[in-house]
Parts: structure tokens; sequence; C-alpha cells
């Protein structure tokens, strides 16, 4: 998979294209574990692509409604998909690589909807397309933590040295005693974003900009927001 990312991002989809779920199920005979599970922590969309392989199989049903009906009916997330419809794509918003610069959208599923066990590799990980109204009721839903299934998503399974640590999906950090929880990303199209939550704050944030400015920056960003809002 290393060498996948440095090729081009339409190049990977070509290749996603044909490499689908019965491809990772024969590859993963030839697997080898390089060190004790639990051990080491390391960046990696693979585990939730077999995630995914394993809840189509298991309901017998596509990714995109289990995950569509989850959203809808425990959180109320209308606007949420792994992929847009043609009639949408209109709302779609124009990503920029900076002020001047517009990046082409790709669809970054690779798949068809509701069709089961199809091509379903998403470049660095599952996509999901949402929009901020929907992204700050899952940031609402991520501070209060009444929905079990997001009180366990939050519960640290990876302790690093520095004391931050990894959930299920999240990263965990601490701020003066008190757990947050937070991903962030850069989508290759057009776009960079933070996610953050603090249960005991009662504070989330949600940021998206251009995707030119560094992860970093958007941390910067999302500290100088969270002061502003506590004074």
């Amino acid at each position: 998979m290393d060498s996948i990312k440095n090729i081009s991002l339409p190049k990977q989809l070509d290749f996603f294209v044909k490499y689908n779920q019965d491809t990772l199920m024969k590859d993963m005979h030839k697997f080898k574990l390089d060190t004790l599970p639990g051990t080491k922590y390391e960046y990696n969309g693979n585990a939730m692509t077999i995630l995914i392989l394993l809840l189509e199989r298991i309901y017998h049903q596509p990714y995109e409604l289990l995950v569509t009906n989850y959203l809808k009916n425990h959180l109320g997330l209308y606007d949420t998909r792994t992929k847009i419809p043609v009639n949408q794509l209109s709302r779609f918003i124009q990503g920029y690589k900076d002020a001047s610069r517009p990046v082409q959208w790709y669809d970054l599923t690779n798949k068809k909807t509701n069709e089961i066990n199809t091509n379903f590799f998403y470049p660095g990980g599952p996509s999901m397309n949402s929009t901020m109204a929907d992204m700050l009721k899952y940031v609402i839903a991520n501070v209060e933590e009444t929905n079990p299934a997001i009180r366990l998503s939050h519960k640290e399974t990876y302790h690093q040295t520095d004391g931050t640590g990894v959930g299920l999906g999240w990263m965990i950090g601490n701020d003066d005693g008190k757990r947050f929880v937070y991903h962030s990303g850069r989508t290759g199209i057009g776009f960079s974003t933070l996610c953050i939550a603090y249960p005991e704050d009662k504070m989330g944030i949600m940021i998206l900009v251009n995707d030119n400015l560094s992860q970093d920056n958007i941390s910067i960003l999302s500290d100088k927001i969270k002061v502003a809002l506590m004074e």
C-alpha cells in the first residue's frame, strides 16, 4: 500500500477500481505481523476497510445503507453519506489549494451506491461527505456522549508515551487534566479539517479550511477559538 501513496490521486482511484474485497481477503493470507498487537501505533486506514467488509458480510447490506441509516436514526444526520448522489453534486463546496487555485473534485468512494461486495477502497481510509450543519450535530453528540456507540468510540484503546491516546477512530488528548477527542485530515481535494470535542467543557469545534493550511496551524486556530469561547 505504501507504493500506492506515491502515485497521483486519479491513478490511485483507477487502481482501487480493480482492487476489491475478494482481492483483500486473498492478500491477507500473505500478511506477516512484524510486532505484537497493541504494542506499536501506526496510522493506517486498512483496519477501517476490513471493518466495512465485516459489516457488509454480517448484515448483508451495503455499508452506505448501514452507516446512513444509523446516522439518521440515532444522531439525526440526514446529509452525511459516503457517496454523493449526482443530483446533490451542485451542493458540493469547491475545494482550494489556496485562495486562487481550485482543486478538482474526485469521488473517493469508487463504490456504486446500494451495492454490496464491490469495490470499496478509499485513499487514506473510508471517505464521508457531510454538511457543516450535520457536522455540528455530530460534534454536539460527541460532546454530550449520551449515545452508547459514541461513548465506546471515546474509550482509549492505545496509550502513547506522551500521555495522548487513541480510541476507535479518534485521537485522545489531555488539556489541564481534561480529556478531549479529535481527528484531523487533508482530503487531497482541496480541504483541511479538524473536528474536536471537549466533553468536560461542554464544547466542540469544527474547522474546514483550504488545503494549504497545515494541520499544526489548524490546531493553533482551534486553541484560539477555544480560549475565546471560554472567556
